[in-house]
């Protein structure tokens, strides 16, 4: 009887030392940044009604990605990006910096990606 309660003492121990040692800060699931250009684009834009379809500034960490699909039949600069009709473009980001380019779909012509290191 001796030996039953103190094997589930050590038991009930273990267990709450296990749960303690797993609660550490929860880790930061990569976010996937998904964006369409939609067919047309290219004429809304020709007649200065561009839509905006990015923001100015975009801030990811590293672990995130960015998927721009380009259904439009013109090629399209996305910042650093050109992104060619009918095609679908995905960065995966590896390292902090900052990437900016040109961009026809956002407020103020460009778009700029801020890489901040993993959480």
């Amino acid at each position: 009887m001796i030996r039953r309660v103190a094997r589930r003492a050590a038991f009930g121990i273990a267990l709450v030392a296990f749960v303690v040692s797993s609660c550490g800060s929860p880790v930061r699931a990569s976010k996937q940044y998904h964006y369409v250009i939609p067919e047309g684009t290219a004429g809304l834009i020709a007649t200065n009604r561009a839509p905006e379809i990015f923001p100015a500034d975009l801030t990811v960490r590293v672990g995130d990605s960015i998927t721009i699909v380009n259904e439009d039949d013109f090629d399209q600069q996305v910042g650093p990006y050109l992104v060619k009709a009918g095609t679908t473009m995905t960065q995966h980001f590896s390292s902090p910096g900052v990437l900016e380019g040109a961009c026809t779909m956002s407020m103020g012509g460009t778009l700029s990606v801020t890489v901040l290191p993993a959480e």
